[in-house]
């Protein structure tokens, strides 16, 4: 991939969803034995899609990372392989996009996009499996995962919670059991999600019995003393997946810590007004998607402006994070954690 640095800015003139009508029109027009009923029946998923292509094909060049969309591509092989599709549909919306982004972009950013969506289409014609990208998490997998997934398929909160439950009399703290047991068995729910193998209110279902049990278990946690030190926590906009974040700032609360715990796909906005009001010590933002790191660099950059000498500690993580290490440089924040236990121990 060209070394050449991108931004947003690069992309200013071009209407993304003008791109998807143009894209998706070529493709039916090549194929007229579909007919207008199934055209018009699929033309907007299609638009969806290429538009769902295009912003993993923008994160990978403002990023500098190919993995980005070799990974998502590899992701969607295994979703098409998953449900019998053929993957010479996924081929040729890749091609007409990329010659629409030849005419519609400055030749090297044109050029670089090219070669990313051919790294792309070389991962479709790879034999095998899903190509796992790099974990940097050294976070020990307890016993109890493998039991806590199989409960969370079957739905069974009874289960689930008798597995954590276990861990914790067996002498585990509640950061051990969510990032030891509860991390890996949602990371594992999310892949079969994405893969098309669960549903997603099975996904949903997960999540929610996840969050009932962390619940019960923090009620049972002995509380460090105050520290005097205050953390505030948010997922990033567009990040809807705050489990692993609410495990951390459980985490943080049980050490000590005053907590503020905003939740999910948190407006840039209301962030900078939280920590104008509540002035905490340090600000933890979660990102799940490579598409929101671009919100993210913003909102670091913003909180460093405004706040100055003044500004917290600004630490980041998220599943994008684990599986993209080399998406931590030039994001301008203070610390990186892979999980809960090593961000409260960290700080």
């Amino acid at each position: 991939m060209a070394a050449e640095q991108f931004t947003s800015e690069d992309f200013a003139d071009l209407d993304v969803s003008r791109m998807a009508v143009a894209v998706t029109d070529a493709y039916f027009e090549a194929h007229p034995e579909m007919g207008m009923d199934v055209q018009q029946k699929l033309r907007g998923k299609c638009h969806q899609d290429v538009e769902c292509h295009f912003q993993f094909l923008q994160a990978a060049l403002l990023h500098s990372s190919k993995e980005i969309f070799e990974q998502y591509i590899a992701w969607l092989k295994e979703v098409f392989a998953s449900h019998n599709l053929p993957l010479s549909h996924l081929e040729e919306s890749l091609e007409l996009i990329a010659q629409y982004l030849d005419r519609h972009l400055k030749p090297v950013l044109s050029e670089a996009a090219g070669e990313v969506i051919r790294i792309g289409l070389d991962q479709l014609s790879k034999l095998g499996a899903l190509v796992q990208p790099e974990s940097s998490s050294r976070a020990l997998v307890l016993p109890g995962a493998q039991a806590y997934t199989e409960a969370l398929l079957l739905g069974s909160q009874q289960r689930a919670g008798q597995v954590v439950l276990l861990a914790m009399e067996q002498g585990h703290k509640l950061v051990d059991a969510g990032v030891g047991i509860v991390q890996p068995a949602m990371y594992e729910v999310g892949h079969l999600w994405l893969s098309g193998r669960v549903t997603v209110a099975q996904e949903h279902l997960a999540t929610a019995i996840s969050q009932t049990i962390l619940a019960r278990g923090l009620m049972n946690e002995e509380y460090a003393e105050s520290n005097g030190r205050k953390a505030l926590f948010a997922c990033v906009a567009g990040n809807h997946h705050m489990l692993g974040l609410r495990v951390v700032s459980d985490a943080f609360e049980v050490a000590g810590w005053e907590v503020d715990f905003l939740g999910a796909d948190t407006p840039t906005d209301a962030i900078m007004q939280l920590v104008d009001e509540r002035k905490p010590d340090m600000v933890g933002l979660s990102v799940s998607m490579p598409v929101q790191m671009t919100e993210l660099s913003c909102l670091v950059t913003q909180i460093k402006a405004k706040f100055a000498a003044s500004r917290p500690v600004i630490v980041v993580g998220g599943l994008v994070f684990n599986s993209y290490p080399s998406l931590r440089q030039g994001i301008g924040a203070d610390e990186w954690f892979a999980d809960a236990k090593q961000a409260v121990e960290g700080m």
